[in-house]
């Protein structure tokens, strides 16, 4: 048994020597688990089932198990428990959380791994645990019975901590002693005017400055001094009286508010948005992968609101589009919500826009699909990923499309890093010959003999929708795990110890250079063009500003790993940089979720699907002054309207400023599903999903 985060899908695996033995199970604390006389079946406990394995929705949260194995003819095992408690959450809780604090006060810190020690570090480096996870290379080690107390120079910090037996779950605090935003009510929409206005701060002693019916040039309120012993008034703002609330006045208006307190440091300024219109459309689904002929559910909060919509090659809306109470326009389409809108084979490619009109208000703003439509089954994942594995056992492999599995689909699979395939018939519900059709409640085999150092490959089909993007384990049978770093470039201060992981005990060589190799000799690995992380963790030294680590692994009787870089090049903290785009362009499938990436969080990304245009940030920095806001969680699609074009993309942050553009190469038409300069499908997927996904 292995602690883990366990989530609500996929299973645990509990294996024995031999493979094909029967194992029993129950919770720990319970008459223990026992074999029946034949050695088939459990007469105390429950068996376990290899293929269905123990569901992790099943398992208790902070629960240990015990099992014993049995098999006919042999002396049955002693009984095993999990050395950890399964738990759904692995981060470390701060109590109290940041926010109002004095000096001297103690902060409890606690996890639901039951029995790990956690390490803690109040100077905004990462804490490491020590290689044993009993210690701590870097921070300091929380003593339930010596709580840390809260210093002055803390205030306005968070602390970080880390539990030592998930040593990669890293669990930030609120600022210390720094007042929370205050809270509007209503948050944000379509407000009347005349409609009081609510403003609350915690601690509600808090004396709150605000600034009504603004816009975006109005100043920022302000608390009169940091002094820490005077008593605060406003500045570029008026007091908030919650026995006199402000009334709403002005149609389309910004509210701003900060809080401020005596003995504290001020609250961020916050606001909001009021506009008196209609409330926009609602799509469902919102773009995407969906078969054509399906159907699109178009909604507004406003009962008695007419929906007009139409098909937009981006989700800026065309000239045409706009309503009338009862009717739309030429060009677009009333939405009927009895029969539904229907995606046909024109929409793939394509955004949808929408906009609703009610008696008595505005037009609402214009609502978008959040990606452009198109009919490719997301690419299968496998589970696990290629690496280390015991002989016989069994890989999940899965399309979200798909599930619950098979879903009028099929996956087909290869074994030996074929050249052309796998590929499945044009029916999307079987597989050409040569090729393995998947079985969820038969899941493939590892075999040693047959698969050992090769990658797998998998493609998923379903009826009346394009195949998905061919994926491959992404480490071979028994090599190396790929390298990952924490953190993983970005944002850092000079001297902070950076993480490097890789399968148990292998030998991990880092450096600036893409040459940097690991091989084994003697048993031993060893280094070359670069230096040995295993042991010691590297550090960061300003000579790394604008540089990317790359890593690789090896151990013995494995495959050396592939080398590995970092995600982002590693930079000095008070510099702003472009983002990176992932795929940068070139060949990608239409309908490939683009990602974004900054790591300066709290910041903002504006983009552009065109060079003709520049995108910019607002000038208070809380949003895109020109181009398009992008949504990590519902990324921008390559639509086949891109080809010949390039993106565009910059980051907005408060303190830094606005970064210099990111452009990606040129957009290219994606060949015969050939795996291309830009990223698949599958590849995105498993980035997304990976860190989620239970053996």
């Amino acid at each position: 048994w292995y602690q883990r985060r366990v989530h609500g899908t996929g299973g645990i695996i509990i294996s024995a020597v031999p493979y094909d033995s029967t194992i029993c199970y129950n919770k720990k604390g319970m008459t223990a688990p026992k074999c029946s006389a034949t050695k088939d079946s459990c007469d105390v406990g429950d068996k376990y089932d290899p293929v269905a394995r123990l569901l992790a929705s099943a398992v208790d949260e902070g629960s240990n198990y015990q099992a014993i194995a049995c098999k006919s003819g042999m002396t049955d095992s002693a009984v095993a428990t999990n050395t950890y408690a399964f738990s759904k959450d692995s981060s470390v809780t701060f109590n109290p959380n940041g926010g109002v604090v004095t000096a001297g006060q103690e902060i409890e810190l606690t996890t639901k791994l039951i029995g790990s020690p956690i390490c803690y570090s109040t100077d905004l480096t990462y804490p490491i645990c020590n290689s044993a996870g009993t210690g701590c290379d870097n921070g300091n080690l929380y003593s339930s019975s010596s709580k840390p107390k809260i210093t002055e120079s803390d205030y306005g910090d968070y602390w970080i901590a880390v539990p030592c037996k998930r040593p990669n779950d890293y669990s930030d605090s609120d600022p210390w002693n720094k007042l929370r935003t205050p809270t509007f009510n209503p948050a944000i929409g379509s407000v009347d005017n005349n409609v009081e206005i609510a403003i609350t701060a915690d601690p509600a002693d808090s004396l709150i400055c605000y600034v009504p019916d603004g816009n975006e040039n109005t100043p920022d309120p302000a608390c009169s001094s940091s002094d820490l012993n005077s008593t605060p008034s406003c500045l570029n703002s008026s007091p908030y009286n919650p026995q006199n609330k402000t009334k709403k006045t002005k149609d389309n208006t910004i509210w701003k508010a900060i809080a401020c307190r005596k003995g504290s440091l001020p609250s961020d300024v916050v606001l909001t948005t009021y506009w008196k219109n209609t409330a926009p459309p609602v799509f469902d689904p919102s773009g995407g992968s969906l078969p054509d002929g399906k159907l699109v559910t178009i909604t507004s909060p406003s009962a008695t609101a007419t929906i007009c919509y139409m098909q937009s090659d981006s989700p800026n809306p065309p000239s045409t589009l706009g309503c009338a109470v009862g009717s739309c326009p030429s060009g677009t389409t009333k939405n009927n919500p009895v029969t539904k809108a229907v995606k046909s084979n024109s929409d793939n490619g394509k955004f949808w826009v929408a906009i609703a009109c009610d008696a008595g208000k505005e037009a609402s703003n214009v609502a978008s699909t959040k990606g452009a439509w198109n009919k490719q089954v997301i690419a299968p994942v496998f589970d696990p990923d290629g690496g280390p594995i015991i002989d016989k056992n069994r890989v999940s492999v899965s399309s979200p499309t798909l599930m619950p599995y098979p879903n009028d689909g099929v996956i087909c699979m290869c074994f030996n890093d074929c050249a052309n395939g796998p590929k499945c018939k044009s029916d999307g519900k079987s597989c050409e010959s040569g090729f393995t059709q998947y079985n969820d409640k038969n899941k493939p085999q590892y075999n040693q003999a047959n698969h050992n150092l090769k990658k797998w490959k998998a493609v998923a089909c379903k009826k009346d929708m394009t195949s998905s993007a061919i994926t491959m384990t992404t480490n071979a049978w028994n090599q190396v795990k790929l390298p990952s770093f924490f953190p993983d470039g970005g944002a850092i201060v000079v001297g902070t110890p950076i993480q490097i992981l890789s399968t148990d005990g292998s030998t991990i060589c880092y450096s600036r250079l893409a040459t940097v190799t690991c091989t084994v000799t003697n048993g031993k690995g060893t280094c070359a063009n670069g230096n040995d992380a295993s042991a010691v963790r590297p550090v960061i030294t300003k000579d790394d500003n604008r540089q990317n680590w790359y890593a690789v692994a090896c151990k013995n009787g494995l495959k050396t790993s592939d080398v590995r870089s970092t995600r982002f090049k590693w930079r000095d903290p008070n510099q702003n940089v472009a983002p990176n785009f992932l795929p940068n362009g070139g060949k990608t499938a239409d309908g490939t979720p683009v990602l974004i990436l900054t790591d300066l969080i709290g910041s903002f990304v504006c983009y552009t699907k065109t060079t003709n245009d520049n995108p910019s940030c607002k000038s208070d920095m809380t949003g895109c002054a020109t181009g398009l806001l992008y949504d990590s969680a519902n990324p921008p699609t390559k639509a086949e309207t891109d080809n010949g074009r390039k993106w565009q993309a910059l980051v907005c942050d408060s303190l830094l400023g606005q970064s210099t553009l990111a452009v990606t190469d040129q957009w290219e038409k994606y060949i015969n599903g050939a795996v291309s300069s830009g990223m698949s499908i599958g590849l995105l997927i498993f980035s997304l999903v990976s860190l989620v996904m239970i053996m």
